[in-house]
């Protein structure tokens, strides 16, 4: 595998439009936050969890992650129909689209056409806090409403009774009855979204680039001399950690 590096001729990038060239900054910034966030969730979900507690603390995590895409899915559509859509020029740039960039914003505009889970949760839990929908479930949840304390900080602490009432509230919304179904119609219905933005996002850079008669470009691309890239599937992302060293150096 090989990466390269390319640079923008930033001048060149003034020159654009105002509009296009702000919605493409977002849309830059959009594609990095959900990468980096579905990365996250792999690495999170994929970590071994030796006992209970561990997995407690991967369960967290991952849902954590899981809604924080969900809240950056709902700002991209937000992007596409305030800084996209509505403007004079969008007409053109879909008409411009491959076969997969047009399907993907197909694809994201009957999402959002219609009741849908990612709004849901970007209302209730992502970026904003629902106390009430978790005072609700209290009555109803069967696990014990455990938390974690460390005497070295609170790197470790977790108050995972407030992560099982708002974790289970967005399952209940899903199917009440199979949480397990509901876990994986979340994790469906996320990172295919998603892979919707990735793709359009991705068509629109081309026929930005095309527009501009690739005069943006700084150069020629060049291969990054990576010494050694670590596998995907060795990274884990526990929350538990041993933070002894972190205080030593802070000491």
């Amino acid at each position: 595998m090989k990466i390269f590096s390319a640079k923008f001729d930033k001048a060149e990038l003034i020159a654009v439009p105002s509009e296009e060239q702000s919605f493409f900054f977002g849309l830059a910034h959009l594609v990095n936050e959900m990468n980096a966030l579905e990365k996250l969730v792999l690495w999170s979900e994929m970590t071994p969890a030796a006992t209970d507690i561990d997995r407690n603390g991967q369960v967290s995590l991952t849902f954590l992650l899981l809604r924080l895409l969900a809240g950056k899915l709902n700002e991209g559509n937000g992007l596409l129909q305030n800084k996209f859509h509505s403007t004079k020029w969008s007409k053109q740039y879909v008409g411009q689209l491959s076969a997969d960039g047009s399907k993907a914003l197909s694809e994201i505009k009957k999402y959002f056409g219609r009741a849908n889970l990612v709004k849901h949760i970007r209302n209730n839990s992502a970026f904003h806090y629902s106390p009430e929908e978790m005072a609700a479930i209290l009555p109803t949840v069967p696990e014990d409403l455990e938390l974690y304390l460390s005497d070295g900080g609170t790197a470790n602490s977790l108050y995972y009774f407030a992560e099982v009432l708002v974790n289970r509230a967005i399952l209940n919304h899903i199917n009440s009855a199979d949480h397990q179904a509901a876990y994986r119609t979340l994790v469906r219905d996320l990172t295919t979204l998603a892979h919707s933005f990735l793709v359009l996002a991705e068509a629109l850079m081309v026929v930005f680039i095309s527009q501009n008669q690739n005069q943006i470009w700084d150069g020629f691309a060049k291969e990054v001399p990576f010494e050694k890239l670590p596998a995907f599937t060795d990274i884990r992302l526990p929350w538990f950690t041993d933070t002894t060293s972190l205080r030593d150096e802070q000491a």
